[in-house]
């Protein structure tokens, strides 16, 4: 059941295509569209224009056509170009809708697209796009700026993001070569890897995976695991009901815990602070035998495993129902 259709695709199928040139003048599309996918590009090799497809399935012919007939994407505008699908009212003897959109735009165009029960894709866009998505993926490949919501759906976006901020609901996030990356999600697995900038993510009922982050991170789980290897920035994160691992470089390393266990091991020897709590598990924290540290509070029985300076950083590790473990290497 989707917005009062029932589809199955069965029976018999008509449909119609449209296309037409886009002016070279445009600046900023509009459009939303629903039950199909829709592609946008910049590709400098192909013609500027946008295709339609359409496609209805019905037990009876003209019930088909009759209802083809009633569809349509309404086009307006001319610099901010306005691309909108109008469906009738709804069938219940149609066993299915297709829309299908096709996009080549002009450089520097931005996009504002809603779209759903159907994928939306995007390449090569220089300026910021604002993507909604129900009931599909999303998927963005060298683009300059993005705002993203998506629920049902999984996210994959590569390459070019300067600043990416996502919600994402029932859906899984792959962010790849990124740049400053906001996720907020539900039931939703993060996998972040080559960041140049900081990191900012939340979900529950999901994992967190991160790897060659360059940035800061900040990390907000619950039901769920987080893991972190080559980092080079400061981490702060709090989870409950999940394990957390990190590894590489930070001076600030500040994690709460629960039901779950602390893992760190860090290669660098100079730092700001560590503070590592957790509730009903253990920690362990691995860091060179030369680490400019002083072991206090849950950790002050390693003392002897360092010679701290004057201003040797503090190193507090806490776990009330579980094991503190500090090892050198």
């Amino acid at each position: 059941m989707s917005d009062g259709y029932v589809f199955d695709y069965s029976g018999v199928t008509t449909s119609k295509k449209r296309s037409d040139p886009i002016p070279g003048s445009v600046t900023k599309l509009q459009l939303v569209n629903k039950f199909g996918n829709v592609e946008v590009t910049h590709d400098p090799t192909k013609p500027l224009q946008w295709e339609w497809e359409a496609k209805v399935w019905a037990d009876e012919e003209d019930r088909s056509r009759e209802f083809l007939s009633e569809m349509e994407l309404l086009v307006t505008g001319d610099e901010s170009l306005v691309m909108e699908l109008k469906l009738p009212e709804s069938d219940s003897e149609l066993n299915g809708v297709k829309s299908n959109l096709t996009i080549n735009l002009p450089a520097g165009v931005e996009l504002v697209s809603t779209n759903s029960h159907g994928g939306t894709s995007v390449t090569n866009m220089s300026q910021k796009i604002d993507v909604t998505n129900k009931h599909g993926n999303i998927s963005a490949l060298n683009v300059a700026e993005a705002k993203i919501e998506c629920s049902h759906g999984d996210l994959t976006l590569d390459y070019g993001l300067e600043k990416l901020l996502v919600k994402c609901w029932h859906g899984d996030v792959r962010a790849n070569h990124v740049n400053n990356v906001t996720v907020e999600g539900s039931h939703s697995d993060i996998l972040i890897t080559n960041v140049i900038g900081n990191c900012k993510l939340e979900t529950e009922h999901g994992d967190m995976v991160l790897a060659n982050c360059r940035g800061d991170l900040t990390l907000k789980n619950q039901h769920g695991d987080i893991r972190a290897k080559k980092v080079f920035g400061n981490i702060e994160a709090v989870s409950s009901f999940g394990d957390l691992a990190f590894a590489g470089q930070c001076s600030v390393l500040k994690v709460n815990n629960e039901h779950g266990s602390i893992r760190a091991e860090l290669t660098n020897v100079e730092f700001d602070s560590i503070k590592m709590v957790t509730t009903f598990d253990d920690i362990t924290l691995i860091l060179p035998s030369d680490a400019d540290v002083k072991m206090v509070g849950g950790a002050k029985s390693f003392a002897d495993k360092f010679q701290p300076s004057s201003g040797a950083a503090k190193v507090d590790l806490d776990a009330s129902h579980g094991d503190v473990k500090v090892k050198t290497k």
